[in-house]
C-alpha cells in the first residue's frame, strides 16, 4: 500500500504547536497549501526564538532584476540590514517604487541600465515593489529579523536548517497578504531533531496580471 506524504498525515491546524520528531540536525521542514488544498509556492517561513535574541549575522545583498517587463524573482526574502539592487535589463525605462511602511523608495531606471540604486531594508515587514509605468509589474521583498528563513518551492515545501535547540515562533507569509495581511504563526520546539509542520492558508493565489501584448523589445 502506498504511504501518503507526511504533510497529508499531519492533520493539524496552522495555529497548533508541534514537537520535535527526532534525528540529529535541528531543522524545520514545512509545507504550505492554499484553501483548495493545493501546494502554495512563494511562502516565506521564518523562525524566531521565543527567548533570547537570534544571531546578528545574515545581512546580504540580493538582486531583483527587471527583464521582459517582469520583476525577477517575484518574491525575495532578506534579513534586516540587507540590501537589494534592482537592475533594468529591458530596453525601456522603468519607474520602480514602493509605498510600503517597511520601506518607501522610488527611482527611474533608463533602458538597459544594469546598475541601480542599492536599497537597504532596515525594518522587518513586507514591501510591495511596483513599476508605475507598467502597472502589471510587481515584486515582493519580505524582511525578517532572524537568520532562519526559507521560501517554499513550487511544491509548497521548504526547510529551515541549522537551528539551535529551543522553542521558536514560526511565521508564514504569502505575497497575497501584502504589507498589511496577517501571517500564519505556530510554535515548534526543537531538541536535536527535525520538526515537520503544515500551513493552511485561507486564500487562492492571484494570477499575475499581464497585458495581452507586451511592449516591443
Amino acid at each position: 500500500m502506498r504511504t501518503a506524504p507526511w504533510f497529508a498525515r499531519v492533520g493539524l491546524a496552522a495555529a497548533a504547536s508541534f514537537a520535535v520528531l527526532g534525528g540529529q540536525a535541528a531543522e524545520v521542514e514545512f509545507a504550505a497549501f492554499d484553501k483548495e488544498g493545493k501546494p502554495l509556492p512563494n511562502v516565506i517561513v521564518s523562525a524566531m526564538p521565543t527567548t533570547g535574541a537570534p544571531p546578528a549575522s545574515g545581512a546580504k545583498t540580493e538582486v531583483v532584476g527587471q527583464k521582459g517587463w517582469e520583476f525577477t524573482p517575484y518574491v525575495t526574502a532578506v534579513r534586516v540590514g540587507s540590501k537589494v539592487q534592482f537592475p533594468n535589463l529591458d530596453r525601456t525605462t522603468h519607474h520602480v517604487k514602493s509605498f510600503s511602511p517597511a520601506k518607501e523608495f522610488e527611482f527611474f531606471l533608463a533602458a538597459d541600465k544594469g546598475a541601480s540604486p542599492v536599497i537597504e531594508f532596515d525594518k522587518a515587514g513586507a514591501v510591495v515593489v511596483y513599476c508605475t509605468l507598467h502597472d502589471w509589474m510587481r515584486a515582493y521583498v519580505y524582511i525578517v529579523d532572524t537568520p532562519w528563513f526559507a521560501k517554499a518551492a513550487e511544491t509548497g515545501m521548504g526547510k529551515l536548517t541549522d537551528l539551535p535547540n529551543g522553542t521558536y515562533k514560526l511565521t508564514a507569509w504569502h505575497p497575497d497578504l501584502g504589507s498589511f495581511g496577517t501571517p500564519l504563526t505556530q510554535t515548534v520546539t526543537l531538541k536535536d531533531g527535525a520538526a515537520k509542520v503544515k500551513f493552511d492558508f485561507a486564500l487562492v493565489p492571484r494570477k499575475p496580471r499581464m497585458p495581452k501584448v507586451l511592449p516591443q523589445a
